[in-house]
């Protein structure tokens, strides 16, 4: 499984996801069967850069189309997105490409940019598209995945508050970070399989442009 989150904030918009690509097998324990989860490995990709400025991160199956979702990603990069295309397009676009490749709904993206000067983040998976912001003033974060951990922190009682107008650029980054790395310490020490972890990626967007402020590969 995976934890993915996304803070967009006047000034931008900041996109965080973990590495842990975790596997199931089923084993047979005299009369009972277990689904039993391991790790397979802690340096999967879960975070993108498509065309320089749009990001896009997933939860769920790691394969998609016979492919992984890193060349799956590259490929419909390539073959499907033109340099007119805008982030709302491009979620059109993978929205229609989902609907004949996954009828499961086994994968989850998270897609950020601008049109024009005009935040866009979406949820999309084969069975919807859906939006937290259409214009400005609608600030806030989401976040995705295994996150019982983090949601019972942050929409617990007493719900954490936030003043989303007045939360800098800076702090965005930091709270995209702070949400995928506190539920993937909250795993390690729970009992059961930790399905989140490794080193946590993260990625910025702007108007002006979108840049890795931490990338486990190419910015490390």
């Amino acid at each position: 499984m995976s934890v993915i989150s996304c803070v967009f904030v006047p000034e931008g918009i900041a996109m965080a996801a973990d590495s842990r690509i975790t596997g199931a097998r089923i084993v047979k324990d005299k009369e009972r069967i277990i689904n039993e989860k391991f790790t397979i490995s802690d340096n999967g990709q879960k975070l993108f850069l498509l065309k320089d400025r749009i990001g896009i991160s997933f939860t769920g199956n790691t394969m998609q189309n016979n492919q992984n979702i890193v060349d799956y990603l590259s490929d419909f990069s390539e073959k499907e997105i033109t340099e007119d295309d805008n982030v709302d397009t491009v979620v059109d676009k993978l929205h229609q490409n989902l609907k004949a490749i996954d009828p499961n709904n086994t994968t989850i993206f998270f897609v950020g940019g601008y049109v024009g000067n005009e935040q866009r983040v979406y949820r999309v998976n084969a069975k919807e598209i859906y939006t937290w912001t259409s214009g400005k003033g609608k600030y806030g974060a989401c976040w995705n995945g295994d996150i019982a951990h983090i949601t019972n922190l942050i929409n617990g009682k007493p719900k954490m508050e936030f003043d989303w107008n007045h939360m800098y650029l800076r702090d965005a980054i930091e709270f995209a970070e702070f949400i995928v790395d506190v539920n993937c310490k909250a795993q390690r020490f729970a009992n059961g399989v930790a399905t989140c972890g490794g080193p946590i990626d993260l990625l910025l967007i702007t108007k002006d442009g979108a840049r890795w402020i931490r990338h486990k590969i190419l910015k490390p």
